[in-house]
């Protein structure tokens, strides 16, 4: 797992500098991340929020796999950052947390230990950071102890590349 390790702050009025994934070119309306764990993956859209700009700038993050009862994976990271206003006990399926007295990202996608029924109930108040782009339902078959890794998705390249594999299905056709 991690270690906790602590961010030391910029001195005041310096300009930030690009790290991990901002060096990736993707404008703050459209960035994407991949997460993998176990043999499953899904993408989630960022949603323009400070927490997101800290994980933008952490990744690649790579974990592993805690379960919460049989309707949320979560996973350690090295991020620190402080609760939002907006932040949530209960969340929609596809709904991105970061959990911040633990320093976790929470994916719920179903009933958790505190969830009434038909709600998904976090552990905390988590900021919602992302939104799955898809079904989050298939993370059930994630098992505790599994690697995950997150990670930036450049979408132009993604495009590029679904765009040359469909021309080369469709010439393999003709």
């Amino acid at each position: 797992m991690p270690t906790r390790a602590r961010r030391t702050p910029a001195p005041p009025n310096s300009p930030p500098q690009p790290t991990g994934a901002e060096t990736h070119h993707s404008s703050r309306d459209q960035r994407f991340v991949q997460i993998s764990a176990g043999a499953q993956s899904l993408v989630a859209k960022l949603i323009n929020t400070p927490t997101a700009d800290w994980i933008w700038r952490a990744l690649p993050v790579f974990s592993t796999v805690e379960m919460w009862g049989r309707g949320a994976i979560h996973f350690e990271t090295h991020i620190e950052t402080g609760r939002e206003a907006n932040a949530r006990w209960i969340i929609a399926p596809g709904a991105i947390g970061y959990w911040v007295e633990q320093d976790r990202v929470v994916i719920g996608f179903d009933e958790t230990p505190l969830s009434r029924p038909g709600e998904i109930r976090l552990p905390a108040r988590c900021n919602i950071w992302a939104r799955a782009v898809g079904e989050v339902t298939p993370l059930v078959s994630v098992r505790p102890g599994e690697r995950v890794v997150m990670q930036a998705l450049d979408v132009a390249r993604q495009a590029a590349c679904d765009n040359e594999s469909d021309r080369a299905r469709d010439t393999d056709r003709a």
